[in-house]
């Protein structure tokens, strides 16, 4: 019989003994050191995970599923326990607030040596309001130009989640791109990764090395192409107008090479959700009904996937057809 591993509290993330350990007693998965740990991490108006809204949803776990572990020539980092599905949870990490365990946790963050605001700034994830969350277990993945996993902000439940890219193997390092392929900022620059390389390097130290995929030319000519049908799709949707039915086709088929780009390179799917969404209603417009079937049935997967099932991403599709 196999001796249970030891595990890390997902509230206060100390490391216990297998003996000490306490399991939720719903999922059998998520494990506390002390059931003040687990009250924190359950209730939907606590500061953790809020674990009542997840439980059931077969979420990521460490220990379990993932661990975070010295990395050569990185510190720490995450690899997986087993194999990972393409569109999986890895893992739900709670926004971690102003108090004494959140200031503790991230003391402990990279840079080491640096000032309290100096870790925020290099481990916080942009937000609306606040400005920047802290999420102390997804701060330790990794960038990756070619990442195998991006992550997403689940604003209701004040959490951060990290969704896998493609089937990602047993002992293989989970990493996300700090700055995307076809990151926005640079999407009018003649070469648009040019100006992702200069951000990496400057916001974190990091140096594509000269096999990175980033310097592939067919990849970006690939984001190139990416950012122009966006724009096309984007600049549709903003308007007030329908658009004639030569319009409608147009947007129609940038959101078709849209999904082809995001399916041949997943590191190019950000936002598809988005792009499926407004193929959809411009698919209606046109009265092309196969279609629209096609693009909000992919779009209603994918959400599904990727949010908790009571967000607004999810609840503003329940009534389309």
């Amino acid at each position: 019989m196999s001796t249970p591993p030891s595990r890390h509290c997902a509230y206060c993330l100390v490391l216990m003994l297998p003996e000490n350990v306490k399991v939720c007693g719903k999922c059998r998965r998520r494990a506390y050191c002390s059931v003040e740990c687990q009250t924190s991490d359950w209730s939907v108006k606590g500061d953790g995970q809020r674990h009542r809204k997840w439980c059931d949803l077969n979420c990521g776990e460490e220990d379990l599923d993932w661990k975070v572990v010295p990395v050569p020539g990185k510190g720490l980092g995450v690899i997986a326990l087993r194999q990972i599905p393409a569109h999986s949870r890895i893992m739900v990490d709670g926004w971690r607030p102003n108090n004494p365990l959140g200031a503790k946790l991230i003391n402990d963050m990279e840079p080491a040596g640096g000032t309290f605001l100096d870790k925020v700034n290099v481990n916080g994830f942009r937000a609306e309001n606040p400005s920047h969350v802290i999420c102390a277990r997804l701060a330790r993945v990794n960038h990756n130009c070619a990442a195998n996993a991006f992550h997403l902000m689940g604003a209701e439940s004040r959490v951060k989640i990290l969704f896998s890219l493609k089937d990602i193997e047993k002992g293989e390092e989970i990493c996300i791109a700090y700055s995307w392929l076809d990151d926005e900022r640079f999407s009018k620059d003649p070469v648009p990764t040019d100006g992702i390389r200069r951000a990496l390097e400057k916001d974190y130290g990091i140096v594509c090395p000269l096999d990175c995929i980033c310097r592939d030319k067919e990849i970006q000519t690939l984001a190139k192409e990416r950012n122009q049908l966006f724009e096309r799709v984007n600049d549709w949707a903003a308007s007030d107008i329908e658009g004639s039915p030569s319009v409608l086709s147009s947007v129609i088929s940038a959101v078709k090479r849209l999904l082809e780009i995001s399916e041949t390179v997943p590191i190019l799917s950000m936002r598809i959700v988005d792009c499926l969404l407004n193929g959809y209603y411009a698919a209606k417009m046109k009265g092309d009904n196969r279609t629209a079937r096609q693009f909000l049935k992919r779009c209603k997967t994918l959400t599904e996937l990727m949010y908790h099932p009571e967000s607004e991403k999810n609840t503003r599709l329940v009534d389309l057809d």
